[in-house]
């Protein structure tokens, strides 16, 4: 779809939006469409970014978000099957875990 310019983008570029999709969420994270609607993501760095044309064409429940909107409230977070597999911390993390549940 062509992009078009919108007045909330700054010098006359294009307005640009993540799509999340307001039907569910994923523990406390917002699920977002992926690029060209190819699934959902939890993370910001693998949504996909979409006109006010193209998030338009999608779903009555889904809710386009400006990126700066979505960017600006974004938190780094780091996902506990990536400490796993590091080889430094991924045993300890393993055996807490494991101590945990006793």
């Amino acid at each position: 779809m062509p992009e078009q310019n919108t007045p909330n983008a700054p010098d006359g570029a294009t307005q640009l939006y993540y799509v999340l999709d307001a039907r569910s969420v994923v523990g406390n994270c917002c699920s977002w469409w992926r690029p060209e609607g190819k699934g959902y993501a939890c993370s910001l760095d693998d949504a996909g970014l979409y006109t006010a044309e193209q998030a338009a064409g999608m779903r009555e429940t889904d809710v386009a978000v400006p990126r700066e909107v979505a960017e600006r409230l974004a938190i780094r977070h780091v996902r506990i099957e990536h400490l796993h597999d590091d080889p430094i911390v991924g045993t300890a993390v393993d055996a807490g875990r494991r101590a945990a549940r006793s």
